[in-house]
C-alpha cells in the first residue's frame, strides 16, 4: 500500500522500469488449466497451511502430466524449516521492489502456458515476474495491482483462502 511521498516515487519508478522491459512479443490468451502443459505457480509461503495447499495442488497437476514450477515468497526465512520449493525473501528484492537472483530470471524466461499468482495482496516481486513473464496466460487474484500484468483476474470472497482460490481456478479455468 502506497502511503508517503517516498512510496509513491518508488512505485512510479518501478512501474516505469517494468513497462519499459515488458515483452511485447508474447501473445497472451486466456487458457484452461486442463489444456496447459507448463504451469508456473507464485505463492506467499509464510503460512504452513498455504504451503501445504499449494503443494497438494502442484502434485495434482503433476499427476495430470503437467510440468509445474513453483516459487514461494517468504518475508523472512526460518532456518529451522526445510522448504521443499524454491523461494525468495525480502533480502532478494532491491529498494524499489525488483527481485534478483537466478530463480527470478528462470521464471521470467520460461514459456509457461499459464502462470498463476496466488498472492492475496499486491506483492511487488510477483507483480514484476508476472509483468515480464513469457507465459501465454497470466492469472492473478488481486484486482488492485500496480502493473495490471494479468490476462485474467479472479475475484474471490476471501483472497487469503488458498483452497478457495484453487477451487476457483478449477471451476472457472478448467
Amino acid at each position: 500500500m502506497v502511503t508517503g511521498f517516498f512510496d509513491v516515487f518508488r512505485h512510479a519508478m518501478f512501474k516505469r522500469f517494468v513497462l519499459k522491459k515488458m515483452n511485447k512479443n508474447v501473445v497472451h490468451k486466456v487458457l484452461s488449466v486442463k489444456t496447459a502443459q507448463k504451469v508456473g505457480i507464485l505463492f506467499q509461503a509464510d503460512e504452513l497451511g498455504h504451503r501445504d495447499s499449494i503443494q497438494t495442488y502442484v502434485e495434482k497437476l503433476k499427476k495430470e502430466g503437467k510440468d509445474v514450477q513453483m516459487l514461494g515468497f517468504l518475508n523472512e526465512r526460518n532456518p529451522q524449516v526445510n522448504y521443499l520449493f524454491p523461494y525468495i525473501t525480502k533480502k532478494d528484492v532491491n529498494w524499489f521492489g525488483k527481485p534478483k537472483g537466478g530463480t527470478i530470471g528462470y521464471f521470467i524466461k520460461y514459456p509457461f502456458d499459464i502462470l498463476i499468482n496466488f498472492a492475496p495482496k499486491e506483492l511487488i516481486p510477483f507483480e514484476y515476474i508476472s509483468a515480464l513473464s513469457r507465459a501465454r496466460c497470466r492469472i492473478g487474484f488481486n484486482e488492485k495491482n500496480l502493473l495490471e500484468p494479468y490476462d485474467c483476474i479472479l475475484l474471490a470472497e476471501k483472497n487469503d483462502d488458498i483452497d478457495g482460490l484453487i477451487d476457483d481456478i478449477d471451476k472457472y479455468l478448467s
